[in-house]
């Protein structure tokens, strides 16, 4: 869980009744203002982090017609950039392409790994599946 002390403004909250072991409320983000969030990390994140690689590999293939919330990710671009880009429909993929061109790729497996209840997926980690995806 991971908690914004100040959330960037503009994004969509939803409840869902989440049913497990017991039944119970989640406050949540809706889909496009998570893509946001993500699109935001993948932008202005200092490091490489695999994870969001991932992701962002997972939005674009369940999702495929799904848009980031612009106004929450340009929000979150003023909070964190000096000279944020305006992202908005005709260019957010050419951004996160520019950022994936410049990838150790194997760095970016290697992080996440571990973590995946599917070794194989990480294979598609690479710069060709990007290329085609941010078309």
């Amino acid at each position: 869980m991971e908690i914004d002390s100040k959330p960037p403004q503009g994004g969509l909250e939803v409840s869902d009744v989440y049913n497990s072991t017991s039944m119970f409320y989640v406050l949540h983000y809706d889909l496009a203002s998570l893509l946001a969030g993500k699109v935001h990390a993948l932008l202005c994140r200092k490091y490489t982090k695999g994870r969001d690689w991932y992701d962002l590999l997972w939005y674009l293939t369940k999702f495929k017609e799904l848009e980031p919330n612009y106004i929450m990710l340009n929000n979150a671009m003023a909070q964190t950039s000096q000279e944020p880009v305006k992202i908005d429909s005709q260019n957010w993929k050419s951004e996160i392409r520019k950022v994936a061109e410049g990838l150790d790729w194997a760095k970016v497996r290697n992080d996440v790994s571990r973590f995946l209840e599917e070794p194989g997926e990480v294979n598609f980690l690479e710069s060709k599946t990007f290329a085609r995806l941010l078309e």
